[in-house]
């Protein structure tokens, strides 16, 4: 059987350096879309790539293969519940691979996860990775791409985080102004003007002072936070 890679581009109106910190450094955005699942590594060559459900377990592990800085990434990906996947023949080019090129105003990033002809199931397996890289790839585009917005209207310290889930958070205010905007789940403001909830692609701000309120309403929500003086 010919070798199968699921292969997939999409672009990004972001420089380099912000979607390559989307990949590495807010790696929940794609790994959790993808697998619902937590990715930890250090990213340097040879590194461990580790997989976690949320009880911690490790379900899918590898190791980092090719590191060039906001150009290529690529680390292998083996299931820790099925031991014939280690003994599997395996390439250089195994594994997932992000590829990025830059474009005018903009970047393309390929992604390239298989080879899936060694599995038994290879067809199948193909086809769900395909899927779920389809779903996965606009995440990191809107993510990167609110990322650079917020960059250049002069926002500083932007990075992902989660929405507390169902957990109400006391008023409080922030010593800066601060923007949120939503990816994932629901997050719900009360202030001053009432209660209003937020979903993905909603944007909140609050001027430094702003006493407020908020709750998420999911057990999955993430979004961006950056402030400014």
């Amino acid at each position: 059987m010919p070798k199968l890679f699921a292969d997939k581009t999409i672009e990004i109106d972001a420089p380099a350096s912000v979607v390559w910190d989307v990949l590495i450094k807010d790696a929940d955005v794609w790994a959790f879309a993808f697998a619902e699942a937590r990715v930890e590594s250090d990213w340097k060559p040879g590194s461990p790539v580790r997989w976690k459900k949320s009880d911690g377990n490790v379900f899918v592990e590898g190791t980092v293969t090719a590191f060039k800085p906001q150009k290529l990434l690529r680390f292998t990906v083996i299931s820790t519940g099925e031991p014939e996947h280690r003994a599997l023949a395996r390439t250089e080019e195994d594994g997932i691979t992000f590829e990025l090129s830059e474009r005018d105003g903009g970047i393309t990033l390929r992604v390239r996860h298989g080879d899936f002809s060694v599995l038994k199931d290879a067809e199948e397996a193909l086809r769900g990775t395909m899927e779920g890289w389809g779903r996965t790839l606009p995440k990191i585009k809107a993510t990167a791409e609110w990322i650079a917005t917020l960059e250049r209207e002069g926002f500083k310290d932007i990075g992902v985080c989660p929405i507390p889930p169902n957990k109400d958070l006391p008023e409080h205010m922030h010593d800066q102004h601060t923007v949120h905007m939503i990816l994932e789940g629901e997050l719900i403001i009360k202030d001053n003007e009432g209660t209003k909830t937020y979903r993905p692609g909603d944007r909140v701000e609050f001027p430094a002072g702003t006493t407020h309120k908020a709750r998420g309403s999911t057990d999955t929500g993430k979004m961006i936070i950056g402030v400014k003086a």
